[in-house]
């Protein structure tokens, strides 16, 4: 990816994808796959925070080494890279299922991939569905209208 719109697009693809495996039953892929689509969006606000549109490209215009710590899968670490931490905070102490919707996201992990099959069922992969997508109050709205 070379630019904050590729990952903005790799992140909404994510959330596809996150969609069709939940439709279809799969609520564990969907469960993992969705936090990769928060992990994205995030990391897009990094870029423009940073004015590093090559982010992820391996050819970046910087350093490799500079890079490395900005490639967590931490969402809060995220958040904080992204410059957005106190803004966001400000509106979660307006808007309660914001607040909650995030609450529910950063129950993600990047190790949801080892957990065993049947893990999570439909209400929870839904819930989790519905913090970052809500139309109202889900993160990637919030994040999309800043």
């Amino acid at each position: 990816m070379q630019t904050v719109e590729e990952i903005r697009d790799l992140a909404d693809s994510r959330l596809e994808e996150a969609r069709l495996l939940y439709d279809n039953g799969y609520y564990d892929g969907a469960a993992y796959i969705v936090g990769y689509a928060v992990e994205l969006i995030l990391k897009a606000k990094v870029c423009e925070l940073l004015e590093v549109p090559d982010f992820f490209h391996e050819n970046s215009s910087v350093d490799g080494k500079v890079l490395r710590s900005f490639k967590t899968h931490d969402l809060e670490a995220l958040l904080i890279l992204s410059g957005l931490r106190n803004k966001f905070q400000l509106a979660k102490r307006n808007n309660i299922d914001l607040a909650d919707n995030w609450i529910i996201i950063c129950e993600w992990s990047e190790n949801r991939r080892y957990l065993p099959k049947g893990t999570f069922s439909a209400q929870n992969t839904l819930e989790f569905l519905n913090a970052i997508s809500d139309n109202q109050n889900g993160f990637k709205t919030w994040i999309e209208n800043i």
